[in-house]
């Protein structure tokens, strides 16, 4: 997703376009050229390309309600990633996993455990690949989580 800073003054005069905000509200955000590249961040396949058909903003956090996005469409762009269909179930899926509280995390493993076997072996990878890419991750410190 193309990230541009947008002054205030500048908002008037600029093209507009359509960004969702949660199932129930599409807002037309003042924005120099479309937000959109035409590609999946996630698994790097293209509109132009004919790899996909269509790209959607997926928002990792709904920080604002819906009349503060009315008033300033631009924080519609905020916290967001431009991915496919099949990467935006995987992000969907990841959102409402890690906005668990953290005093619930425990029910995450717990119902993690009620997996059949073949599902927790799919799981058990994904975990550890996870882990391994982090390790090579130069913005995080791993080690902060244990």
């Amino acid at each position: 997703m193309k990230k541009i800073k947008v002054r205030v003054s500048e908002r008037k005069k600029l093209p507009t376009w359509p960004v969702g905000y949660g199932r129930s509200l599409t807002v037309m955000v003042p924005y120099p050229e479309n937000p959109r590249e035409g590609m999946c961040e996630a698994c790097e396949r293209r509109i132009d390309k004919k790899e996909i058909n269509v790209t959607a903003l997926h928002h990792w956090i709904y920080r604002y309600k819906h009349n503060t996005i009315k008033k300033d469409p631009l924080k519609a762009l905020e916290n967001n990633s431009e991915v496919c269909f099949f990467c935006h179930k995987l992000a969907d899926a990841l959102r409402v996993l890690l906005t668990v509280k953290e005093e619930n995390l425990w029910k995450v493993i717990r119902v993690a455990k009620l997996m059949p076997e073949s599902m927790k072996k799919k799981f058990d990878w994904v975990v550890r690949a996870w882990l391994d890419m982090r390790k090579v991750d130069k913005e995080k410190v791993l080690n902060d989580y244990f």
